[in-house]
């Protein structure tokens, strides 16, 4: 079944750092981000994620041991707060995203399970 026009924000990992990446509206037709948790156990270090080339899609980013957590709001609009809790519950990073809205029954939250997936449909 096609779901054309449906909105989208793209989840990935396996990168070993986390981050949250701003995908611009000539990109997709509409502002949307990409998500990345991928360093619960892996061998990321602090700032191994300012090792890899610069990107100027990324708003929030760490490369310590963490977990991504993603709060929906309980309105119609697609909106969400991002939070990457360390250690012992410490704040790594935290933003709020907010994707302008479609009808409810268009909305849509694609899973890739490689970034390269998602970079591919980037482009």
């Amino acid at each position: 079944a096609s779901r054309k026009g449906a909105q989208v924000a793209f989840i990935s990992g396996d990168v070993h750092f986390s981050e949250v990446q701003d995908i611009e509206p000539s990109i997709m037709g509409y502002e949307t981000v990409e998500i990345t948790s991928s360093n619960l156990h892996s061998s990321g270090f602090p700032g191994h994620h300012l090792l890899k080339n610069p990107n100027p899609r990324r708003r929030v980013a760490t490369g310590t041991h963490n977990i991504v957590l993603l709060e929906f709001s309980d309105t119609s609009e697609f909106a969400f707060h991002v939070r990457s809790l360390g250690w012992r519950g410490s704040n790594l990073f935290e933003t709020d995203v907010h994707i302008p809205a479609l009808p409810p029954s268009n909305q849509l939250l694609v899973q890739a399970t490689e970034t390269t997936d998602c970079q591919a449909l980037l482009g």
